[in-house]
């Protein structure tokens, strides 16, 4: 038996390996497909994997909540794969700007100094950084000089400063992914304990046996904000799995609204599986966008991937909540949004629809300070770049149009 993170779907041959045993579901189809490749490789052996997905339902919980989503994805990705084998396609990022900070600070130190340039002939002839303009690339050094990542010498030339010797001397540099690292969590000035999956602001999560909203999150000092979340409501952070393809989405909504059988479901998922079915039928689940859930809540299930998702929620929390007078929006990425306030679900809707489509700067969608990572080093980035790699590599205007349309058009009237 061998236990591994994702960090073995891709390239490793353990020999005669039987069967994986998928804890929980795939993010994409793609990794399904590189996970399932792990067994069956000697013999003519059949690969085989076995999907553990431990979704008890909860009777008290929202709407929404009650939904096995897990389960709904592992169908998903599975039949993509075996009946229309669809996989992902390849995305390019054109921002890659944690990458261009790995690259630039590995030249400089294999090179010992460079010129400014001989630093971006270097860098910038790298395919991975065809989108990256020398205007770009002399903001992106301007900074690293200013927060001491290098220096210059008297010959006008670059070393590295410092700051940028602690990152580069480390062993955590050699990799370019993020990995692991302890965030210890706040109330206040009380520590309540450490996570190592840091959900963004707005995000709730269960710890020392109670809920938590994010407040803040402080990167450089690897400290977690929160406040108690009020109320019952569910833990929203699923953890930073991957992004979801928006197509994988869309599957899951039409096996909730379909009535096919899979032959590869136990006896126990085919109930829950039913039993989520009946649910969404009789609450009305699918026959709209936006559904009423009592009081002046709404739930919001725009059936899109993770890259629109994000959109979505910024383009409410910016640009709608003050409009509408939403006074809450918690995302549960990328499945629904639970939003409290006083307009009224067509309303809502209507103007979700209205503001999407007006949208054609993706950078307008984001507050006036906000500036999210995407990767490992663009903390060590220049603020502005860091939002604009964002806006571009983050956020998907047109995905967001596509799916919200789509799903108009294809859902009942209510």
């Amino acid at each position: 038996v061998a236990a591994a993170t994702l960090t073995r779907e891709l390239g490793i041959d353990l020999g005669e390996l039987e069967r994986v045993v998928q804890l929980g579901a795939p993010y994409s189809a793609s990794s399904f497909v590189q996970r399932l490749g792990r067994s069956g490789r000697r013999n003519d052996a059949p690969s085989e994997m076995l999907f553990v997905c431990p979704e008890e339902e909860d009777e008290d919980a929202m709407l929404p909540a009650r939904m096995p989503w897990t389960l709904l994805r592992a169908i998903a990705v599975i039949e993509l794969y075996v009946r229309d084998r669809w996989v992902e396609p390849l995305e390019i990022r054109q921002m890659p700007i944690g990458l261009l900070y790995h690259q630039t600070m590995s030249i400089l130190k294999s090179r010992g100094e460079a010129t400014p340039a001989e630093l971006a002939a270097d860098v910038l002839s790298l395919p991975s950084f065809g989108q990256i303009a020398p205007d770009t690339y002399k903001v992106f050094l301007g900074y690293l000089l200013q927060t001491d990542h290098i220096q210059w010498t008297e010959q006008e030339s670059f070393i590295i400063g410092l700051t940028g010797e602690k990152i580069v001397n480390n062993f955590r540099f050699y990799a370019v992914f993020k990995d692991d690292e302890e965030h210890a969590v706040y109330n206040g000035s009380e520590e309540i304990g450490s996570i190592t999956t840091v959900p963004p602001p707005g995000y709730c999560f269960s710890l020392a046996g109670k809920l938590w909203k994010v407040t803040e999150v402080d990167t450089k000092h690897k400290a977690v904000y929160v406040k108690a979340a009020l109320g019952k409501v569910d833990t929203l952070w699923l953890g930073a799995g991957g992004d979801i393809h928006t197509l994988v989405v869309r599957k899951m909504r039409e096996v909730l609204a379909d009535s096919t059988l899979y032959s590869y479901l136990s006896p126990q998922a085919v109930n829950r599986l039913e039993r989520a079915r009946r649910l969404a039928r009789e609450s009305g689940l699918l026959k709209s966008v936006v559904i009423p859930a009592g009081g002046d809540s709404m739930f919001i299930l725009p059936w899109i991937g993770s890259k629109s998702f994000r959109t979505l929620e910024r383009l409410l929390k910016n640009n709608l909540s003050e409009r509408l007078s939403l006074r809450s929006i918690t995302p549960m990425e990328p499945y629904y949004f639970v939003v409290a306030g006083k307009a009224d679900s067509h309303v809502l809707l209507e103007q979700i629809m209205r503001e999407s489509s007006e949208c054609t700067d993706p950078s307008s969608l984001l507050g006036p300070e906000e500036a999210p990572y995407l990767g490992k080093y663009d903390e060590f980035v220049a603020p502005e770049l860091v939002r604009q790699a964002f806006a571009v590599d983050g956020l998907d205007v047109e995905g967001l149009k596509q799916g919200l349309s789509l799903i108009c058009n294809t859902s009942r009237p209510q």
